[in-house]
């Protein structure tokens, strides 16, 4: 599409992906548990791993919540991207990157391109039922060629 509409969508916290890293993580200590039971391991072996385990759980969960974007606004003039957090006076250029589209739902990687700001970056997951009147718009923003 030539000339995207002009768009304003609200963007929040992925609340999924949290719960996703927690289910991968029980998941995974339930695999280790069951593994570590048939190997019939020693009491050291299994202090040993289940500390490693707890360790990159925490790394896992830190990840999630610094890669996710803040609450605010992203929005589309017909010549860039720009997101104005929740409570701030002014917005921020950002650049927008499709990561992955789902037809109802896509994922965006978002990074802030001004100068003075520090270099944020993160994902936003958007869903189409939550944005009914701007979904379409949206799309067509995000597929417009210079969105790189």
């Amino acid at each position: 599409m030539r000339n995207a509409p002009l768009v304003l969508v609200p963007v929040g916290r992925f609340v999924w992906g949290v719960r996703i890293a927690a289910s991968l993580a029980l998941i995974s200590l339930i695999a280790l548990l069951a593994w570590l039971w048939q190997m019939q391991a020693a009491a050291g072996q299994l202090v040993g791993l289940l500390l490693a385990w707890l360790v990159l759980a925490g790394l896992s969960a830190w990840a999630v919540r610094q890669q996710a974007w803040p609450s605010g606004q992203l929005r589309w003039d017909g010549q860039s991207w720009w997101f104005q957090a929740e409570g701030a006076g002014s917005a921020t250029p950002v650049r927008v990157r499709l990561v992955w589209d789902g037809g109802s739902a896509i994922c965006l990687r978002l990074k802030a391109c001004a100068p003075d700001a520090r270099q944020q970056m993160g994902y936003a997951c958007l869903c189409a039922q939550d944005l009914p009147g701007a979904w379409h718009g949206l799309r067509c923003a995000v597929y417009q060629g210079d969105t790189v």
